[in-house]
């Protein structure tokens, strides 16, 4: 009820009211929640997730000038990959951004998780195999200095993560 009075019309979600600029993070991760409650059983207006899916899917494949700008499209890439659409342009955009302006930052990102969750998704193995091993790698690391950057830090990159590796990469977590 109150992720639907903060709904804008075009299907992404405002912090504290629904306005015509939605906050593309959290629209992202609210829509997460709505697909998780759907997974499991709980009544989701088909209307509100119909809305949210359309701006998602808009969202995935806008363009992307920072890390953080990156990183909130693939975790959108990852969820409509997750509900069944068909990602190749979408991903191979995103891959083609890192490896142009983030050559040496994106492969430890959680980005790099949600990507590779996407390419699991899609059966291609090898490629989610290559992506999750950095990240993966990142957890067992210690002391990292902590550093809170718009909806992103260790602990929210090491959380994803583990969510990720736990319910794509069982063998893995």
């Amino acid at each position: 009820a109150v992720l639907r009075t903060r709904q804008n019309a075009e299907g992404g979600f405002g912090l504290w009211t629904a306005s015509v600029e939605a906050d593309e993070y959290a629209s992202v991760h609210a829509i997460h929640l709505l697909v998780e409650a759907k997974e499991r059983g709980f009544a989701v207006p088909p209307d509100m997730l119909t809305l949210a899916n359309a701006w998602l899917e808009r969202f995935a494949a806008s363009p992307a000038s920072s890390l953080h700008d990156v990183r909130a499209r693939a975790y959108a890439a990852y969820l409509t990959t997750r509900q069944g659409t068909l990602n190749t342009a979408n991903l191979a955009r995103l891959r083609e951004t890192l490896d142009k302006k983030f050559p040496a930052a994106w492969q430890k990102d959680s980005l790099a998780v949600f990507l590779a969750a996407s390419y699991k998704l899609m059966k291609d193995d090898k490629q989610a195999a290559q992506l999750i091993e950095a990240p993966l790698a990142q957890l067992e690391k210690r002391g990292e200095p902590f550093r809170y950057e718009r909806y992103y830090d260790p602990l929210i990159r090491d959380a994803q993560t583990l969510y990720i590796a736990s319910r794509h990469f069982p063998d893995r977590a």
